[in-house]
């Protein structure tokens, strides 16, 4: 026989109260179309097992919140450690049962049925319980294993709820994050614009400094041959021509000619 896994509550969505409502009415109607003393919803919290909805009326023992102990003899542990349907006549006459600790309660007639989530980890059971035995009850057996799985798919919807919410919130989370980053380097590329626009006014400013001193480079540089050629012809030349007449020789008339 396998035993149930200890799966804390926190781990699991939250029944909400609409929800827990429903279930209400659902152990209700059990405990009136099956006349029995109760219609119960537990839920299995290792080490503990707490009644989580009880059914209306005076003949009934358990209240919410009522806390027993797993693995005690429990008709509940039979039903969550198979995973399967337990049918309990009368546990006077049954030795298996003799001692469960519902016989406190005088509760000798027990039919229930495992309750799931979506992950095949065990939240609890559905059951009715009546201190004599009930062929009424068992007449009801496809109304008690109906409403079970309407447990299960309020389960399975609780779940797919919770991780819509969890995606949701990662997701915006994310969408978050990423408006963060968006801003972050909008001000940065904002600022760096910033500085490439006062670079470019620098810039500016620098070539314009460097066309007005490549002008005057230009123009001292002409001024500056224009004296070389002016010195040229108020020194050189008048000497040149002085040689011209003065050169006795072939070579040296070469010579001149050639500074010419």
């Amino acid at each position: 026989m396998c035993h149930l896994e200890a799966i804390p509550i926190t781990e699991k969505p939250s029944i909400p109260g609409d929800v827990i409502a429903k279930w209400q009415r659902i152990v209700d109607l059990l405990a009136d179309v099956m006349a029995v003393a109760a219609g119960l919803v537990m839920r299995a919290d290792p080490p503990r097992h707490l009644v989580f909805v009880s059914s209306n009326g005076d003949a009934n023992p358990y209240e919410p919140d009522m806390e027993f102990t797993l693995h005690t003899g429990l008709y509940c542990d039979a039903v969550m450690d198979n995973r399967r349907e337990l049918l309990v006549r009368n546990a006077h006459a049954e030795p298996e049962w003799r001692n469960n600790p519902d016989l406190k309660h005088a509760m000798s007639f027990y039919f229930g049925y495992p309750l799931t989530w979506p992950d095949g980890v065990i939240f609890g059971t559905i059951c009715v319980l009546d201190s004599r035995e009930n062929d009424n009850a068992v007449r009801y057996r496809t109304l008690l294993s109906e409403f079970c799985h309407v447990i299960d798919g309020d389960l399975a919807l609780l779940v797919e709820i919770s991780e819509r919410k969890r995606l949701s919130e990662e997701l915006q989370k994310s969408r978050d994050e990423l408006e963060v980053r968006v801003e972050s380097r909008t001000r940065e590329l904002s600022e760096a614009n910033r500085e490439l626009r006062a670079r470019e006014g620098e810039l500016a400013e620098v070539n314009t400094a460097l066309r007005v001193l490549l002008n005057r480079v230009e123009k001292s540089r002409s001024e500056f041959e224009e004296q070389i050629i002016r010195n040229i012809n108020d020194l050189v030349i008048p000497h040149i021509e002085k040689l011209k007449h003065q050169a006795k020789t072939q070579e040296l008339k070469t010579y001149v000619i050639l500074l010419e």
